[in-house]
């Protein structure tokens, strides 16, 4: 680390030598004591690609690929982590990337060698090898401050178009589950699961998936419909109550009394969000301990109510068109016999400057052909910028219910359409009695299985 002294000393002098030659009425710097990297993304990398020649011989090109930049990635802040959930394309040259970032308040980054030994100016237009995760350092314009993220770029390394699952071991626990969420952060799955009286938490490390273990806490039977995860902090809703847990799961304590609330629906980067007993959305803006009415927009006042009376399903992905911005979509069924639950969506940006958003009913008409079908144990799921679902679907003349298949939106939750390449895995257990699904940081999909104990982990085909 000795080679940093050097490198900031030029850019100190640089900053100081600068105003010294300017007219004192021709200059005027403002410096900043706080700043953080507020957006990152690559912006082109080589692949290499494979083709056929006429003779049937396999041989390879390589291009340059600019469309890698869609790949969203996301900041953690409080754990200093950069990373993509949706791995680039197989062929991707992790070792020539060049990549794109933002800062707070003109910033300046510094990127460290492999060895972590010497730092350098993490110049956007010279290539920069993501072989290894990589960490830089951003320095506030004054220089009293910095901050040091770790970047992780991770490239796919099976063929693409097809979905990959692995089957993991059974858990004895979840067979006897009839109602079930699971939720992802940095370290762990976690897992709530009801028998009709009690959920239980139950916690498996995301580099693993053999091993869930049970948290010695019992909470209400519906808890497993309201929880969140942001971070490392696990939330729930106990009457209308929230609850938050600091040490994943093996305790909850009471952040929020008397807030009002009937069902809390999840987080994204910035919010919570929930819907009150009137069948308003609710936000949070301060991690869960108050709470105000959130803007919705529908085309009639009756659909502006959403009244979580059957179920309620959310996911809240990184925007894969702006940086700084997460995309909520929610789901809301609000009787068992309805066809077709309310999908609601919102932009939520948090880049400095950003005004507030708000829910706005996607809605249907005689126009809208694929419309997400309403399922029991409906859960959504974001992989690669778009939403998922599944969930058990009712057996034509015959009663009960099986696994759906998995529908895709590519355009924000307005249409929904299965086909080939999202698949569950051929082996799965159409018996479940509840399904779960939750994309962790990796870009892994998990699936449980409640009735059968199954749980699978994998990517779908794109």
């Amino acid at each position: 680390m000795r080679k940093y002294i050097s490198t900031l000393c030029l850019l100190l002098s640089a900053a100081f030598i600068l105003p010294s030659c300017m007219n004192e009425d021709e200059v005027s710097v403002t410096l900043y004591d706080d700043t953080a990297i507020t957006g990152f993304h690559i912006t082109s990398a080589k692949i290499t690609r494979h083709t056929l020649s006429s003779k049937g011989e396999d041989s390879t090109f390589i291009i340059t690929d600019e469309t890698v930049s869609r790949f969203p990635f996301s900041i953690d802040h409080q754990r200093g982590e950069i990373y993509n959930v949706d791995s680039l394309p197989l062929g991707t040259d992790a070792e020539k990337l060049l990549c794109a970032y933002y800062t707070k308040n003109n910033g300046y980054v510094l990127i460290e060698n492999v060895l972590n030994d010497s730092v350098k100016y993490f110049s956007t237009t010279d290539s920069t090898d993501f072989r290894v995760p990589r960490y830089v350092q951003v320095h506030a314009s004054d220089n009293s401050s910095s901050r040091r993220y770790r970047i992780t770029v991770n490239v796919r390394q099976e063929e693409t178009g097809v979905s990959k699952w692995s089957r993991l071991p059974d858990c004895e626990y979840f067979k006897s589950m009839k109602g079930v969420r699971i939720l992802a952060d940095g370290n762990a799955v976690y897992a709530f699961g009801s028998d009709g009286t009690n959920t239980s938490v139950y916690a498996c490390d995301i580099t693993d998936g053999s091993v869930w273990t049970q948290r010695n806490v019992t909470l209400g039977a519906d808890i497993y419909n309201n929880v969140a995860v942001r971070n490392d902090s696990l939330f729930i809703l106990d009457g209308e109550t929230v609850k938050v847990s600091a040490d994943g799961g093996l305790s909850f304590a009471d952040l929020a009394a008397s807030t009002g609330l009937a069902r809390l629906v999840g987080c994204g980067t910035t919010e919570l969000h929930a819907i009150y007993a009137t069948g308003e959305p609710a936000v949070s803006t301060d991690g869960g301990r108050t709470w105000a009415a959130d803007r919705a927009e529908a085309d009639n006042a009756a659909d502006k109510v959403m009244l979580p009376a059957y179920a309620v399903s959310y996911d809240c992905s990184a925007f894969k068109y702006n940086d700084n911005t997460d995309y909520a979509v929610m789901a809301v069924t609000r009787n068992e016999t309805d066809a077709n639950p309310m999908v609601w969506r919102k932009i939520v940006e948090y880049g400095a400057g950003s005004m507030p958003g708000k829910w706005v009913n996607i809605g249907k008409d005689d126009s809208y052909r694929y419309p997400l079908p309403a399922m029991k144990s409906l859960c959504l799921f974001g992989f690669g910028g778009n939403q998922y679902a599944v969930g058990l679907k009712a057996v034509e003349d015959g009663g009960g219910t099986i696994l759906s298949p998995i529908y895709e939106s590519r355009d924000g939750g307005i249409t929904w359409k299965a086909n080939k390449k999202h698949t569950l895995p051929e082996s799965i257990d159409n018996a479940a009695t509840s399904v779960a699904a939750v994309t962790d940081m990796n870009g892994n999909i998990w699936i449980v299985c409640g009735g059968t104990g199954q749980v699978w982990r994998g990517k779908l085909g794109v």
